[in-house]
């Protein structure tokens, strides 16, 4: 199932380095590669991304929700939240989407901050289809800035790579702006730029 595709992520696979032939997949037809989900070798992938600017040297990344909960949400910010510490980054969770980066609700997450994360339905972060205001991106860019955000995951559907567009629009006006932002899909309705599958769409499928 696409968005249990994070299920048992463990710090023997979270170790990077010591699966580094692994996750890059350099030898596809190796049965150890083969082991791993093509889902997780790209999760890791996108957390190596974010610091592209400078990827040498530990980095400062947020993750956050965007747009209606789906399926999967969860364990998509616990496996994002556990590879950005096993690479030796700090990690900041965003609480209420937009509308909490907006008020600066930045939060250092831990390891264990995630524990049992991964069954639980909703959106424990917090998200919504709020649609932001030119103030509101200031703002948004604002508390980006003053937490030294280094790069931003945003998890979500359509409205979060809506507003996350309008966040990379405005990036030449606010300095808190010029960072690597990153979209994974996450939406029952499978609707999103550059994905096949989004996360959450079997379960919603599989459900009705």
């Amino acid at each position: 199932v696409y968005d249990r595709m994070f299920d048992g992520v463990s710090p023997s696979f979270l170790s990077l380095r010591r699966h580094e032939d692994v996750m890059t997949d350099k030898d596809p037809t190796d049965t150890q590669a083969r082991a791993y989900p093509a889902s997780e070798r790209r999760l890791s992938n996108v957390m190596r991304a974010l610091p592209e600017a400078e990827p040498h040297g530990r980095r400062r990344l947020a993750v956050m929700c965007g747009g209606a909960p789906a399926p999967g949400m969860n364990t998509v910010v616990r496996a994002a939240v556990r590879l950005g510490l096993e690479q030796g980054h700090e990690v900041l969770a965003v609480r209420n989407s937009f509308i909490g980066l907006a008020e600066g609700r930045l939060e250092k997450f831990h390891w264990g901050s995630v524990d049992g994360w991964e069954p639980q339905g909703g959106a424990l972060l917090g998200t919504n289809r709020h649609m932001r205001s030119a103030g509101e991106i200031a703002a948004c860019a604002g508390a980006l800035h003053a937490n030294g955000v280094d790069g931003l995951l945003i998890a979500g559907g359509w409205s979060a790579y809506d507003a996350a567009y309008a966040l990379w629009q405005a990036r030449e006006k606010h300095a808190g702006l010029a960072i690597p932002l990153l979209c994974l899909p996450v939406s029952i309705d499978n609707n999103l730029p550059g994905s096949d599958f989004s996360v959450g769409a079997d379960t919603a499928l599989n459900t009705i």
